[in-house]
């Protein structure tokens, strides 16, 4: 029977996939600086070219940005990224930081187009591929941050350390921010670094003078030197009490209110209609001509927007020639509190509006964000259920999750969306702990919810109990059947429990039940590739119980062709195809090919945690038999050790149990030497060759500080060596970690 293969973006090439994850062009631009603007002296290009990372961090108004934007036009290729909250999410930033990056260098694309693949966003994946894609930064050139207070989320955070531990020699980083986030600097001892704060941006005399010239106002020179001083040489504060010194008496610097100077000075100086717009359209990120059109229902706003910023300084072009521009951090804040205080009523209708507009423009992330801050959780429900799919299919299920984090619990309660795509994205990165924390929320909803495409929550539930499987082989039989017992039409979710059932049915020794099932989940899998391979791959593992080798071969082929098109060697739930592929490689007596599957199984198994017993077990059971046919009988030892153990939760697998004492019987009686790696070792190693300190791992993996380093010097014991470099190295000689 041929699997029907889906045609996702998941085939597409590396530019559309970054792309789709990194929409916004205008955040990869510095702002279009006008001619009239200060020159500021602050940062020379014979700084920025003799310091490794400079840090720029003062409060709004200081014009960071505006010094940035001066500093790059330089001869040095430059790269720039404006960060916003929606880039906590790994998947996401790491896709707007390659797009910047390919700006200013030719980048690897053997080494970028890996960066979308399923399962890559796992921590011990997506930093050393980081890494390893910097070290290859090819010459000079700057890289610039700007807002970097806008991350917040840890593994975030561990993405940009990345950046700034293994930028080469001659790339120099500029970060820009109110406040500096913990990026570990205080680590970076062999790097020159330069911080500058609010003291040494501030304005002198002169460039006093230059900015009030600049804004065509007409003060007299010694009235700006009472201003400088009043301000003390706050560039923002500068500008607002020149505005206001030319129809009133100067405030002392005490008296100064932001927000008041903006409504007296910026706001109370316009039409009705041109603060409306401004109102308004301060909901948005960036602000470009359709967007506000369609929040406003006019159709003029490109022409609205071009004179604002012709008009005052609070509006930034960030591309004229496709008409995108930023409010000033200043007028933005002062702004949405305004229309939060003298309209709230108008909020949600607004962010509604912004909602559809980005949802038919295909801005996933913006649709949902509006949907969820006009506090329409069935619209942003409707969204995220309708991206799920897509999202899941290639591998995006951090991101989807990272949409939803900002909900409070009441939302969880409202809808059954959010917490049934947490517990999805959990699953398939292999987290149990969690995924069973999102299942007892979804099971606390109404009995009889539904999802927006009118699927019942009863499906998902039994669904996700039979992943999770914690109770048994039979509880998982019985959980996937009571899945397929509830109508859900042609969704391709029903290719999870089809699966399910069919191996749960072989578990328990009747195989001519199991093979029905699998086979029909393999043949709806169309818009699951991974649900296809693990069909193929658990009919090959029944093939090779019968001694069928032929077939096995045949199901690792077609298993093969589905990994290698969709790329999903890293997803952690694909454990048991890489144990299969090994086991026929090693049948058929090619033995570099059986222990490269085999290392990745290893890898693979490593990455489930607490979750799914009996697919650890059986690919204990293969990799342990591979490991004794390529002669390394303490490793095959170790995995029989590690798959009894397991068995322990699974009393009813009775073809494992069976599978288990046969080859105990091959083995023997061995010991198990103390130099065989365990799981949860090499689950360890996977994360050596990141920058991440062992408090750092410790916090990833979920134990004590005092675990991992027990485990580190079990590693470096077992591997001979006596360094973390050492490690890293000679696992990847085993094939344990990428070369």
């Amino acid at each position: 029977m041929r699997a029907a293969v889906p045609v996702t973006p998941v085939t597409e090439g590396v530019e559309t996939v970054l792309s789709q994850l990194a929409p916004y062009d205008a955040k990869l631009r510095p702002p279009d600086l006008q001619d009239q603007l200060v020159q500021r002296r602050v940062l020379s290009q014979q700084t920025i070219e003799r310091t490794d990372i400079v840090v720029l961090t003062a409060g709004a108004g200081y014009g960071k940005t505006t010094l940035l934007a001066q500093s790059v036009r330089s001869q040095l290729p430059w790269a720039w990224l404006t960060l916003h909250r929606e880039d906590n999410d790994p998947a996401t930033l790491v896709a707007y930081l390659l797009r910047a990056l390919q700006t200013a260098w030719e980048l690897p694309p053997s080494q970028l187009e890996h960066f979308s693949d399923p399962g890559a966003s796992e921590a011990s994946v997506l930093l050393p591929r980081l890494a390893r894609l910097i070290d290859a930064i090819p010459g000079p050139g700057v890289l610039v941050l700007d807002e970097i207070d806008a991350i917040e989320k840890t593994r975030c955070l561990r993405v940009l350390e990345t950046v700034l531990e293994r930028a080469p020699e001659g790339v120099h980083i500029l970060l820009s921010g109110r406040t500096l986030p913990p990026l570990g600097l205080d680590r970076l001892t062999k790097r020159s670094i330069l911080e500058l704060d609010e003291d040494d941006l501030v304005f002198t005399y002169d460039e006093s003078l230059d900015l009030v010239a600049s804004a065509q106002l007409q003060v007299d020179p010694r009235r700006v030197r009472q201003i400088h001083s009043a301000a003390e040489g706050w560039p923002t504060g500068i500008y607002l009490m020149a505005l206001a010194s030319q129809h009133s008496g100067l405030p002392p610097r005490s008296a100064l209110s932001v927000e008041d100077y903006v409504r007296t000075q910026i706001l109370a100086g316009l039409s009705p209609r041109t603060r409306e717009f401004l109102l308004r359209t301060s909901i948005l990120d960036l602000q470009d001509g359709p967007s506000c059109d369609a929040l406003l229902g006019r159709d003029d706003s490109a022409v609205m927007l071009a004179r604002l910023s012709e008009s005052h300084l609070f509006v930034t072009p960030v591309d004229r020639a496709r008409g995108w521009y930023r409010y000033h951090g200043l007028l933005g804040d002062v702004l949405r509190s305004e229309l939060k205080q003298s309209n709230p009523g108008e909020l949600p209708w607004l962010h509604a509006r912004a909602s559809r507009h980005f949802a038919a423009r295909s801005e996933r992330e913006a649709a949902v964000r509006h949907a969820l801050a006009a506090n329409d959780r069935a619209q942003a429900a409707e969204l995220v259920w309708g991206y799920v799919p897509f999202m899941l299919g290639i591998g995006m299920g951090d991101t989807l999750a990272s949409w939803l984090r900002s909900l409070d619990q009441p939302a969880y309660d409202a809808h059954p969306v959010f917490s049934v795509v947490r517990a999805l994205a959990c699953t398939l990165s292999g987290d149990g702990r969690q995924a069973r924390e999102w299942l007892g929320v979804a099971r606390r909803l109404r009995p009889g919810s539904v999802m927006p495409d009118g699927t019942a929550l009863a499906f998902y539930v039994k669904m996700i109990e039979a992943l999770i499987c914690d109770d048994g082989v039979r509880g998982m039989v019985k959980a996937a059947h009571e899945a397929l017992a509830i109508d859900v039409g042609e969704s391709p979710f029903r290719c999870i429990p089809l699966h399910l059932e069919g191996c749960g049915m072989a578990m328990l020794g009747d195989v001519d039940a199991a093979i029905p099932l699998l086979d029909e989940g393999i043949e709806i899998g169309y818009l699951y590739p991974a649900a296809a391979a693990s069909g193929f791959a658990q009919k090959a593992a029944i093939a090779m119980l019968t001694g069928d080798w032929a077939d096995a071969r045949r199901f690792v082929e077609r298993g093969r062709e589905i990994h290698e098109r969709f790329r999903l060697e890293n997803v952690p739930t694909q454990a048991p195809f890489a144990c299969v592929a090994a086991a026929v490689a090693a049948h058929d007596g090619d033995s570099e090919a059986a222990a490269a599957y085999a290392a990745k199984g290893r890898v693979l198994t490593a990455r489930l945690v607490d979750m799914a017993p009996w697919q650890g077990v059986e690919t204990r059971l293969i990799l342990g038999q591979v490991e004794h046919r390529l002669g390394r009988q303490s490793a095959a030892a170790q995995l029989a050790k590690e798959a009894a153990f397991e068995l322990q939760r699974l009393p009813d697998a009775v073809s494992l149990i069976s599978n288990l004492l046969a080859f105990e019987n091959v083995l023997g009686p061995v010991e198990t030497p103390s130099e065989a790696l365990t799981t949860a070792e090499i689950r360890l190693l996977s994360f050596l060759p990141t920058h991440l300190t062992f408090g750092q791992i410790a916090d990833e993996l979920c134990v004590s500080v005092n675990t991992v380093k027990s485990q580190a010097k079990a590693v470096y014991r077992k591997l001979d060596v006596v360094s973390r470099g050492e490690a890293v190295d000679r696992a990847a000689a085993l094939g344990l970690l990428p070369s």
